[in-house]
């Protein structure tokens, strides 16, 4: 008995790092450079193997004020749990996220980072852009 719990215990320990956060990955899916070039937006999909929901963050960065792995990607303004797309343009000094601004998938959201205006677009089924707004590649769209 005392050689199955211990096996049980090897066993258990052994699979206990597949619920890390360490053993999520992240994509990046899309970078947004501002007009002047000083800011970088950047939208990541972490997936953790199915242990969690996938997301969709959104970071935001200054440019040149990477030091370090983590400050590489830059400062999170925003959290979408679930697979729906997020995508983000810049619009002058404002940051144009597509993706829903409240609701239950909604994990973490800002209205602002270090001055810049945050801006969040939706149209109820994707996040595409509303026919009278930019696109996310900041043409305007058109009809």
């Amino acid at each position: 008995m005392r050689i199955l719990s211990l096996l049980l215990c090897i066993l258990l320990s052994s699979c206990s790092g597949a619920f890390d956060e360490v053993d999520c990955y992240d994509t990046l899916v899309h970078i947004a450079v501002s007009g002047d070039g000083e800011l970088f937006a950047s939208v990541v999909r972490r997936d953790c193997w199915g242990t969690t929901a996938p997301s969709h963050s959104v970071y935001l960065r200054k440019s040149g004020a990477a030091s370090d792995q983590a400050e590489k990607r830059g400062e999170k303004v925003y959290v979408l749990r679930g697979e729906s797309a997020v995508k983000v343009a810049w619009r002058g000094a404002r940051l144009m996220i597509w993706a829903p601004a409240i609701g239950k998938d909604v994990v973490f959201r800002r209205d602002e980072w270090e001055g810049v205006s945050i801006v969040y677009q939706w149209n109820g089924r994707d996040a595409a852009p509303r026919r009278d707004g930019p696109s996310p590649d900041g043409s305007h769209a058109t009809g």
